[in-house]
């Protein structure tokens, strides 16, 4: 069932050199995502990372409502949007017989980013895990990514492991947050 909030968008105006901000009223719904939000969802994919998903992977979860059994797990996916425009996404795993959530994959599209979109991605990720009874959230990100891991960071996740040429070309840091 999707899920609206009102949130306060920031715009930057320059006149002449004089800066000011707008503060206006921008709607974000949280949904399943659709078939028509694939071409979207893998636009944000390719813009977001080195080595993107391949498309395949949104498309087989996406058929199935945003929601494919797979070993025992869930994968699940929502994606955020604006203006009725798909502006990120995020991809976890939860169920009943596990105990530990792992966030897969969040992207937010690099325009709108710092507009709490991945906050409100993730919150809602967090919140499902929490009613499926889960005690922790795990993810991997990049080392270098500083602005990621201080997204992650400031939330309360806290790193605890490093995953040694994890990703192609660089080492991944293991982060966990408590629930």
């Amino acid at each position: 069932m999707p899920q609206m909030r009102r949130e306060s968008c920031r715009f930057r105006v320059s006149t002449l050199g004089l800066q000011m901000q707008l503060s206006v009223s921008c709607v974000v719904n949280v949904r399943i995502p659709g078939v028509e939000d694939l071409s979207r969802i893998n636009e944000i994919e390719e813009e977001s990372f080195p080595h993107p998903w391949n498309p395949d992977v949104f498309q087989d979860i996406v058929e199935y409502q945003g929601k494919l059994m797979l070993e025992g797990a869930i994968i699940r996916m929502i994606v955020a949007t604006k203006q009725d425009r798909v502006a990120g996404y995020i991809v976890w795993t939860e169920g009943r017989n596990l105990s530990e959530g792992h966030i897969l994959n969040i992207a937010v599209r690099k325009k709108l980013w710092g507009r709490g979109i991945g906050r409100k991605l993730l919150e809602y990720s967090i919140d499902s895990m929490t009613q499926q009874n889960m005690n922790q959230v795990r993810l991997e990100v990049r080392e270098g990514n500083l602005r990621a891991r201080e997204f992650y960071e400031q939330r309360g996740f806290q790193q605890k492991g490093r995953f040694p040429a994890y990703y192609e070309d660089e080492d991944a840091l293991c982060y966990y947050l408590r629930l």
